[in-house]
Formats: C-alpha cells, structure tokens, sequence
C-alpha cells in the first residue's frame, strides 16, 4: 500500500506530503489536520535536478493511477485493448506526463 495521493511539495519543511490523509485527526478548532510526510528534501535533494525530482517523485500517484487504467483497459490474453482510451483519458496522461516532466 502506500499514501494515497495528490501529493505536494511543502516548500515550508522542504517534504513532499499527502494533501488528503493525515497522521493526527483534525480536532475541532483544525479542519485541515496534520499532512503525512512523504519524503524529507531536505539535504536529501541537491545539484540542478531538485525540481525535476520534486515534479517526478508528487506526481507518481497519478501517474500510478493513469497506468492503472489504461493497464484495466489492456487484455492480457489476447493482447488487445477491451474498450479504447477516450479523448478526455489521453488528455489525462498527456497532463500527468506533462506534470511530472514539468511542463
């Protein structure tokens, strides 16, 4: 298993964290709750590539998912494709590739 995403880059505590689960349930006085902590990036990332990283490594739980579905579409016994990508799910890989390419 793992965090389930959209995953963001917290520039504040140079990490990577979940925008959807939390470690601590908000309480009354705090709707948003408390992000899990994906990856620390700090010192952990360095050299001309940090952004290039922090795109790759935020977008892969859609990535995940956009491979996933295509993957369902995909018939592994006959090799062929059991219903055909739609325009809007191609518009869908385009932008996560896009994304994590940092386009």
């Amino acid at each position: 298993m793992y965090t389930k995403g959209k995953w963001i880059y917290n520039k504040n505590n140079c990490s990577i964290e979940s925008s959807i689960e939390y470690l601590i349930e908000p309480d009354a006085d705090d709707d948003i709750g408390i992000p899990v902590l994906i990856i620390s990036t700090f010192a952990a990332m360095g050299g001309n590539d940090i952004q290039a990283d922090i795109n790759l490594i935020c977008q892969a739980p859609a990535m995940l998912d956009v491979l996933q579905d295509i993957l369902f579409k995909y018939d592994i016994t006959t090799g062929g494709i059991n219903t055909a990508l739609t325009l809007e799910e191609i518009d869908n890989i385009k932008s996560v590739v896009n994304a994590a390419l940092g386009n």
